[in-house]
Protein backbone atom coordinates (compact mmCIF):
# COMPACT_ATOMS: atom_id res chain seq x y z
CA UNK A 1 0.00 0.00 0.00
CA UNK A 2 1.70 3.47 -1.13
CA UNK A 3 1.06 5.75 1.42
CA UNK A 4 3.97 8.46 2.80
CA UNK A 5 2.07 8.88 6.35
CA UNK A 6 2.65 6.81 8.90
CA UNK A 7 1.39 3.59 10.05
CA UNK A 8 1.19 2.56 13.94
CA UNK A 9 0.40 -0.82 15.46
CA UNK A 10 0.37 -1.05 18.76
CA UNK A 11 -0.47 -3.18 22.21
CA UNK A 12 -4.14 -3.26 21.08
CA UNK A 13 -3.13 -5.28 18.07
CA UNK A 14 -1.91 -8.57 17.69
CA UNK A 15 -0.63 -11.25 15.11
CA UNK A 16 -0.75 -15.03 15.17
CA UNK A 17 0.78 -18.08 13.14
CA UNK A 18 1.72 -15.32 9.85
CA UNK A 19 2.92 -17.45 7.15
CA UNK A 20 5.00 -14.35 4.80
CA UNK A 21 5.49 -12.55 7.84
CA UNK A 22 3.68 -10.53 10.97
CA UNK A 23 4.47 -7.60 9.55
CA UNK A 24 6.12 -7.03 5.90
CA UNK A 25 5.99 -3.37 4.84
CA UNK A 26 7.32 -3.31 0.53
CA UNK A 27 7.85 -1.19 -1.99
CA UNK A 28 8.00 -4.36 -4.34
CA UNK A 29 4.86 -5.98 -3.71
CA UNK A 30 5.32 -8.74 -6.87
CA UNK A 31 2.40 -11.29 -5.70
CA UNK A 32 -1.17 -10.60 -5.66
CA UNK A 33 -2.58 -11.65 -2.32
CA UNK A 34 -6.03 -10.46 -3.74
CA UNK A 35 -7.71 -11.67 -6.52
CA UNK A 36 -6.19 -10.49 -9.76
CA UNK A 37 -5.07 -7.11 -7.82
CA UNK A 38 -1.69 -5.37 -9.54
CA UNK A 39 -0.01 -3.71 -6.95
CA UNK A 40 3.65 -3.19 -9.08
CA UNK A 41 1.09 -1.49 -12.15
CA UNK A 42 1.62 2.00 -10.42
CA UNK A 43 5.00 1.74 -9.60
CA UNK A 44 6.57 0.92 -6.39
CA UNK A 45 5.61 1.77 -3.32
CA UNK A 46 6.35 5.56 -2.10
CA UNK A 47 8.84 5.79 1.01
CA UNK A 48 6.84 4.41 4.61
CA UNK A 49 7.30 4.04 7.64
CA UNK A 50 5.40 1.58 10.26
CA UNK A 51 5.48 1.97 13.62
CA UNK A 52 5.28 -1.47 15.66
CA UNK A 53 5.15 -1.19 19.34
CA UNK A 54 4.27 -3.13 22.32
CA UNK A 55 2.70 -5.89 19.95
CA UNK A 56 2.41 -9.29 20.11
CA UNK A 57 3.65 -11.62 17.22
CA UNK A 58 3.13 -15.38 17.85
CA UNK A 59 3.59 -18.83 16.04
CA UNK A 60 4.73 -17.21 13.08
CA UNK A 61 6.11 -19.44 10.18
CA UNK A 62 6.99 -16.62 8.37
CA UNK A 63 9.50 -13.87 9.45
CA UNK A 64 8.16 -11.41 12.76
CA UNK A 65 9.08 -8.16 10.67
CA UNK A 66 10.51 -7.65 7.23
CA UNK A 67 11.22 -4.76 5.45
CA UNK A 68 12.28 -4.62 1.61
CA UNK A 69 13.28 -0.98 0.16
CA UNK A 70 14.81 -1.65 -3.23
CA UNK A 71 13.55 1.52 -5.02
CA UNK A 72 12.41 3.82 -2.26
CA UNK A 73 13.08 4.38 1.84
CA UNK A 74 10.73 1.73 3.85
CA UNK A 75 11.33 1.65 7.81
CA UNK A 76 9.92 -0.17 10.40
CA UNK A 77 10.59 1.33 14.08
CA UNK A 78 9.66 -1.40 16.58
CA UNK A 79 10.12 -1.11 20.28
CA UNK A 80 9.01 -3.22 22.99
CA UNK A 81 7.41 -6.13 21.22
CA UNK A 82 7.62 -9.71 21.82
CA UNK A 83 8.03 -11.82 18.65
CA UNK A 84 8.14 -15.99 18.91
CA UNK A 85 8.74 -17.65 15.65
CA UNK A 86 10.16 -21.02 13.96
CA UNK A 87 13.16 -22.54 13.17
CA UNK A 88 14.47 -21.91 9.30
CA UNK A 89 12.86 -18.29 9.44
CA UNK A 90 14.19 -14.89 11.06
CA UNK A 91 13.14 -12.66 13.79
CA UNK A 92 13.89 -9.35 11.41
CA UNK A 93 14.77 -9.15 7.70
CA UNK A 94 15.51 -6.30 6.18
CA UNK A 95 16.32 -6.55 2.48
CA UNK A 96 17.68 -4.01 -0.05
CA UNK A 97 19.76 -1.13 0.31
CA UNK A 98 16.95 1.50 1.03
CA UNK A 99 14.90 -1.03 3.76
CA UNK A 100 15.75 0.08 7.57
CA UNK A 101 14.42 -1.80 10.62
CA UNK A 102 15.27 0.72 14.22
CA UNK A 103 14.83 -1.68 16.95
CA UNK A 104 14.42 -0.77 20.81
CA UNK A 105 13.65 -3.17 23.23
CA UNK A 106 11.98 -6.12 21.45
CA UNK A 107 12.19 -9.49 22.92
CA UNK A 108 12.62 -11.67 19.95
CA UNK A 109 13.00 -15.65 20.17
CA UNK A 110 12.73 -18.94 18.46
CA UNK A 111 13.90 -18.15 15.52
CA UNK A 112 16.60 -19.72 13.23
CA UNK A 113 17.98 -15.91 13.19
CA UNK A 114 17.08 -12.75 15.16
CA UNK A 115 18.70 -10.44 12.92
CA UNK A 116 19.26 -10.70 9.07
CA UNK A 117 20.67 -8.40 6.40
CA UNK A 118 19.91 -9.22 2.55
CA UNK A 119 21.50 -7.00 0.50
CA UNK A 120 21.62 -4.14 3.16
CA UNK A 121 23.74 -3.42 6.43
CA UNK A 122 22.79 -2.34 9.72
CA UNK A 123 24.04 -0.63 12.31
CA UNK A 124 24.22 -1.12 16.51
CA UNK A 125 24.08 1.98 17.86
CA UNK A 126 24.60 1.44 21.47
CA UNK A 127 28.48 0.93 20.59
CA UNK A 128 29.09 2.00 16.99
CA UNK A 129 29.60 -1.74 15.79
CA UNK A 130 28.84 -2.21 12.04
CA UNK A 131 27.25 -5.19 11.08
CA UNK A 132 27.64 -6.28 7.23
CA UNK A 133 26.03 -8.95 5.28
CA UNK A 134 27.37 -12.62 5.94
CA UNK A 135 29.40 -11.25 9.03
CA UNK A 136 28.46 -12.49 12.44
CA UNK A 137 29.11 -10.56 15.69
CA UNK A 138 31.01 -12.92 18.08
Amino acid sequence: MPTTSTITLGATNSITNSGLAGVFLTDNLDFNPVGTTNFLAGGPGAASTVNVTGMSITGNTGDGLKVEGLTNTQNIVASSNTLTGASGTNGVEVIGGMGTANLTGNNITGFATGLAFVNSSGRDPDDEWQLQPHHRRH
